[in-house]
């Protein structure tokens, strides 16, 4: 029914918010981003790499595949939502970051800074989209994609790195 667009226009911004919702708590963007540090120190550092690695990318591609394949089109109220969350989370992620002495939960708001730049690219694709610049949001859409694959080889690799360092100094500080 969304893709084919038979929801009326405030059903399919409706549908589209729950979407994000999904999709932004998934990827830990401020502020469902509660879960992300506790759960990086808990966990063993090659379930982290996975978490990290793999499943904050996989809330990604499913959104860039429901703004960009399945819904007909994206309103301005879900573009800025996108774009404000990436901003809001890329901020937070980074100064929780740098006043952090836990390793894994530094490299978890780490996570949340870079899941925040990727949705940031993301919103002003869909800015560019909104307002007749395919050039440009192709080029945001892809910025998006090479900061997410970045993201998920290094830091998969850098928890990996923190639980060798932890196991041999037997400290998370």
């Amino acid at each position: 029914a969304v893709a084919s667009s038979t929801l009326s226009p405030g059903m399919l911004l409706f549908a589209s918010l729950l979407l994000l919702f999904g999709f932004a708590s998934k990827a830990g963007l401020v502020p469902f981003h509660v879960w992300l540090p506790e759960a990086h120190p808990a966990a063993p550092s090659h379930v982290s790499a996975l978490m990290s690695g793999t499943m904050l990318s996989m809330a990604v591609y499913g959104l860039l595949r429901i703004l960009t394949d399945v819904l007909p089109t994206v309103s301005i109220v879900v573009a800025s939502a996108v774009l404000i969350l990436g901003l809001l989370s890329a901020v937070y992620g980074v100064l929780y970051a740098s006043v952090e002495s836990d390793l894994k939960r530094m490299l978890a708001y780490s996570s949340i800074e870079n899941m925040g730049l990727v949705f940031s690219a993301i919103g002003l694709g869909l800015f560019g989209r909104l307002w007749g610049f395919p050039d440009f949001a192709v080029v945001c859409f892809l910025a998006a994609l090479i900061i997410n694959g970045a993201h998920t080889l290094f830091k998969a690799g850098l928890f990996l790195m923190a639980g060798t360092l932890v196991s041999s100094v037997h400290s998370h500080n």
